[in-house]
């Protein structure tokens, strides 16, 4: 291989680039047979960086393209066997290959171009297993101790302020003090309670007995509002749990474990894979499997050159400045993958944790939703032009377009005769021109930063959007 200098930036360095032929997840890498031209055609996102990382070069360098392929053009072999190649019929590998510390006892690697690591992909199991303890699944033991603690205390407080109140209309009860004392220690643990579930006026005569009786029935309403809505999410949502959290459960059962170039037929129990194409895969399956245990880090993906190359470090140097263009690499990604890296991890996060509501599509759920956010805006609305504030015409914004035209033409169809026609009133509302609803894009819903993880990014854009920030 020819030696780089700056003195000789006007030299040609022929390389011969080895890629490596994949049956799955092309979006890497991709090689075609070409029968017209009679040459292999090779393209993917490894690509499109290594092309990007050659024009960020000082010197020039002519490729020879040649991908490991046998005489059947299938795979020649592994990634290891790709590897060994190198200085003998390869000066450089380029794809979708992982720095690992084995591999660089014998080759050199470039910085890494993309982050990568392993982890493990399981079925999931849908639904929880229900008791008749059920009840208390929405808080913790620790919530629930808390509470009752939190209950005493405050009722411990009302009792010293309200001491020198008198109670009762008689004093039948002063001949029986033992029988006071047991009603008083009954009443710091019943009276808190009592006044979260059935609120009395006029049961404190004391002012600061009040007020802390005030702060109680708020934080009893808290309480009670989000234990409702987690009773509610347990009982009507299915949840996805892995059937299996780390390795060591699969030791334990002795499980079979697939990988890429095998496991055709199924039969395994868990996959472990780079976290790239789990994220791929999942993307692609949904919520069927999730990904699940600790990452065991490796050095991502990477260009391979022979040990001691000095285009390691012109080459290192050069994917830097492409890696750090945000808006290059956001491009290159959204065209292979659909979407950034970033938002295809957060997805693939989300899609691993997500719970299938148990309405029968999607559409139903947000038609249901808009329907009540639309009755909503009709009372704030009338509440507003009572106090006399002219508000504009409210817009919905949805990113389901089949719940759009279904709202705009709610027409009976035998697709949607389970939804409950109460439901349709949205139609109605958007007939006389009270509401508008519109497509909006799903990179635009404000409301997932409430709802879902996003970037620090977005989150400092959309918070500027709402008003949060300046």
């Amino acid at each position: 291989m020819q030696k780089v200098s700056p003195a000789s930036n006007d030299a040609v360095i022929k390389l011969r680039v080895g890629v490596p032929k994949k049956d799955g997840f092309t979006q890497f890498v991709k090689v075609v047979w070409n029968s017209r031209e009679n040459k292999y055609n090779v393209s993917g996102f490894c690509m499109d960086i290594f092309n990007a990382v050659v024009n960020q070069l000082t010197f020039k360098v002519s490729l020879q393209i040649e991908p490991y392929v046998n005489e059947f053009k299938y795979s020649a072999g592994s990634y290891d066997s790709l590897i060994q190649q190198v200085p003998a019929k390869y000066d450089i590998v380029v794809g979708d290959v992982t720095i690992v510390a084995n591999r660089s006892q014998f080759v050199d690697f470039t910085l890494p171009f993309t982050e990568s690591g392993v982890r493990m992909l399981v079925s999931a199991q849908h639904g929880r297993h229900q008791t008749m303890w059920m009840f208390v699944q929405p808080f913790s033991w620790e919530l629930w101790l808390s509470t009752l603690l939190i209950s005493m205390l405050i009722g411990s407080v009302i009792l010293i302020m309200e001491r020198n109140v008198k109670t009762l209309p008689d004093d039948r009860l002063d001949e029986h003090c033992s029988f006071k004392k047991q009603l008083t220690a009954i009443t710091m643990l019943w009276f808190p309670l009592s006044q979260a579930v059935l609120p009395e006026r006029k049961v404190v005569a004391n002012n600061c007995s009040i007020f802390v009786l005030m702060v109680w029935l708020l934080l009893a309403f808290v309480l009670m509002q989000s234990y409702t809505a987690n009773l509610t999410s347990i009982l009507t949502i299915d949840q996805l749990q892995p059937s299996f959290m780390d390795v060591n459960d699969l030791r334990n059962g002795n499980h079979s474990v697939g990988y890429q170039l095998g496991s055709e037929n199924g039969g395994v129990t868990a996959i472990f894979g780079e976290v790239p194409y789990l994220n791929v895969f999942i993307q692609k399956v949904k919520s069927n499997y999730v990904i699940t245990g600790p990452t065991y880090r490796t050095g991502g993906f990477g260009f391979v050159f022979p040990l001691n190359s000095n285009l390691t470090a012109h080459f290192s140097r050069a994917i830097l400045n492409v890696t750090q263009n945000h808006e290059f690499m956001e491009k290159i990604e959204k065209k292979y993958f659909g979407k950034s890296i970033e938002e295809l991890q957060q997805e693939s996060s989300q899609i691993s944790s997500i719970q299938k509501i148990v309405d029968l599509f999607t559409t139903e759920a947000e038609y249901a939703a808009v329907t009540k956010v639309g009755k909503e805006l009709i009372w704030l609305q009338g509440l507003l032009r009572e106090l006399r504030f002219i508000m504009e015409k409210s817009a919905l914004c949805s990113d389901n377009q089949s719940a759009i035209h279904l709202a705009k033409n709610s027409t009976f169809h035998p697709r949607t005769k389970h939804i409950d026609i109460h439901y349709h009133f949205i139609g109605s509302l958007l007939e006389v021109e009270v509401l508008t609803f519109r497509k909006i894009a799903g990179s635009k819903k404000l409301s997932d930063m409430l709802t879902k993880i996003v970037t620090i990014d977005k989150l400092k854009l959309w918070s500027i959007s709402v008003g949060l920030l300046g």
